[in-house]
């Protein structure tokens, strides 16, 4: 049987709140396990409760801010959590990559976005609306030059891929039959040519040159 995932909801927009209880309700694999509209209810119900995912409204952590998220995310290092917000800037999106949250979403977002984010969220990996991506992508164009994916070779391009789909060093080397050395001084090469210094940056680059899909920064 399937596991069923606890689901903590943090919002103080009743129509969204009781939207998300709809669609979680259908939903196999979620349960409700409870509903807060403010930073100091949900202080209190993380005192002597873990769910297993917190989807909040950032607007209620009010003068707490971000870092209180971070603080949580701390002390419950297995929750997932998913950012739910009317709109979001750099700035925040910045500080809540800083505390790893990484599973973002706009209230515009579909049933089916929800549902995928907070899929990805219990696996730990990514989800951002089509609209943050964008803005991200928007950010990386004004910092790289439309031609510098030319400056790679077809082996760099080939690598880029596999690391922008989450492969480790050592996966590379064996998935393309060449030594984990070779791999980590492309590595170091491909970084130094296009001026980044992370792979989150290095997504960003793909999804903008066409080496990968949008769709494979979800999965």
């Amino acid at each position: 049987m399937e596991h069923c995932h606890t689901i903590l909801l943090a919002d103080d927009q009743f129509l969204i709140t009781e939207a998300l209880q709809k669609i979680l309700s259908e939903t196999e694999g979620f349960t409700i396990t409870g509903v807060l509209q403010s930073a100091h209810d949900l202080e209190k119900f993380m005192q002597n409760n873990n769910p297993d995912v917190l989807i909040l409204d950032i607007a209620i952590l009010s003068l707490k801010g971000i870092q209180y998220l971070g603080e949580i995310k701390a002390n419950h290092p297995a929750m997932a959590i998913v950012v739910l917000s009317n709109l979001i800037s750099r700035h925040e999106m910045d500080n809540l990559n800083k505390f790893g949250i990484k599973n973002i979403l706009y209230k515009t977002a579909e049933k089916h976005e929800i549902v995928e984010a907070i899929h990805a969220a219990v696996k730990g990996k990514k989800y951002y609306s089509p609209e943050i991506v964008d803005m991200l992508l928007e950010t990386r164009e004004k910092k790289v030059s439309p031609d510098i994916s030319f400056t790679l070779t077809n082996a760099e391009k080939d690598i880029v891929v596999l690391i922008a789909r989450g492969l480790t060093t050592k996966e590379i080397a064996r998935q393309i039959n060449i030594s984990f050395h070779t791999v980590m001084t492309h590595r170091k090469n491909i970084f130094r040519k296009l001026g980044i210094k992370n792979v989150s940056e290095l997504m960003m680059f793909a999804m903008k040159n066409g080496l990968i899909d949008t769709i494979d920064y979800y999965i």
